[in-house]
């Protein structure tokens, strides 16, 4: 297999794995639903991946390069308060993704703590990465001695909201639970 091709085929992988690790909750996904979801004969998911943890913890580590890619694009936004807006303007965005299935990185860190699969720390860690750059934007307001107690409630409300529209079916929750973080957010 050439290199480009060897690439193309790895990153249709691992966008039909994290899809379908989703959507289905990485116990209930076996590699041969992530072959049928990706077009890609089974024999090459073994090629790219010889288990279904190396798979996890590639969708991880794309995962990891997913957030830090959304956070660099936010830097271009000045304002440490509007950065932050952004991410529950991602969340109206994708309200029915949201509201269907839950928010992929809490997602795929609950099943693997579930599971107690080793990388479930690491799958945890998709988590911090969204404290710590919080954490950077309230430092940057201005409340260095509370922002880490800031970002945690920022993040905390937000996946709350997520958990909680996705659970519970009620269609304007989630807006709602939005709305108030905005204001919150505001206030700060």
């Amino acid at each position: 297999m050439n290199q480009e091709r060897s690439k193309k085929t790895q990153e249709k992988l691992l966008v039909a794995a994290s899809q379908v690790f989703h959507t289905q909750g990485i116990a209930n996904t076996t590699l041969q639903d992530v072959a049928r979801a990706s077009g890609v004969p089974l024999g090459n998911v073994y090629y790219h991946y010889k288990t279904k943890n190396d798979l996890v913890h590639a969708v991880i580590q794309a995962h990891k390069a997913d957030i830090q890619a959304g956070f660099d694009l936010v830097q271009e936004n000045p304002d440490p308060k509007e950065r932050l807006m952004v991410f529950i303007q991602n969340g109206r965005k994708n309200k029915l993704t949201l509201q269907e299935y839950g928010c992929p990185y809490a997602g795929i860190a609950y099943d693997l703590e579930k599971e107690k699969n080793p990388l479930a720390e690491e799958a945890g860690s998709l988590l911090e990465m969204w404290i710590e750059f919080a954490q950077q934007q309230f430092t940057l307001l201005g409340k260095a001695k509370e922002a880490k107690e800031l970002a945690e409630t920022y993040i905390t409300t937000l996946q709350g909201a997520y958990l909680l529209a996705h659970n519970s079916g009620a269609k304007q929750f989630l807006e709602r639970q939005l709305n108030r973080l905005e204001l919150w957010l505001k206030a700060q």
